[in-house]
């Protein structure tokens, strides 16, 4: 499990910065549940299930605002031209990003099937995953942007 935190830390670090020009810090202390980025409705959230030596489901949550900002520096628009679609196309590519970078990353000699990425609701989150008891790993990063969530729930098999 400290090597796939590691490999997530790692990944999510090299995607930011380098393809969103997002400066980024870990927040080790914080969690989903007490950074409020689902309680005020107003994220994003997308998954990736994975299958591989271990499976599950990869979940980035990710307030509009940030995305609204990453969108323009990934994609070199203008904030006035930002639509929807540009939002959901960013967060899906984001989330195979990191999800990709993360498993080559842990080791690039095994191989993991990504699925397609997927947009879900705050309430679908909450109910399905928030709640989860299984293993996984939780990643807090804040940018100055705000605070965006990576998890990974890893299913027993």
């Amino acid at each position: 499990m400290k090597n796939l935190k590691a490999a997530m830390m790692a990944s999510i670090s090299e995607v930011l910065e380098t393809m969103f020009f997002i400066s980024i810090d870990f927040d080790t202390h914080k969690t989903i549940q007490n950074i409020d980025i689902i309680q005020n409705g107003i994220a994003m959230v997308c998954r990736l299930d994975f299958t591989g030596p271990f499976s599950g489901c990869f979940l980035l949550i990710i307030p509009e605002k940030l995305l609204a900002e990453m969108s323009q520096n990934f994609m070199g628009m203008e904030q006035v031209e930002i639509k929807q679609q540009h939002l959901e196309g960013t967060i899906q590519e984001l989330t195979n990003m990191i999800a990709g970078n993360t498993f080559s990353t842990l080791n690039d000699q095994i191989e993991f099937n990504l699925s397609i990425p997927e947009l879900i609701d705050i309430q679908t989150l909450s109910s399905k995953y928030m709640a989860n008891t299984e293993k996984g790993v939780e990643i807090i990063t804040e940018t100055t942007g705000g605070f965006l969530a990576v998890k990974i729930i890893l299913y027993d098999t």
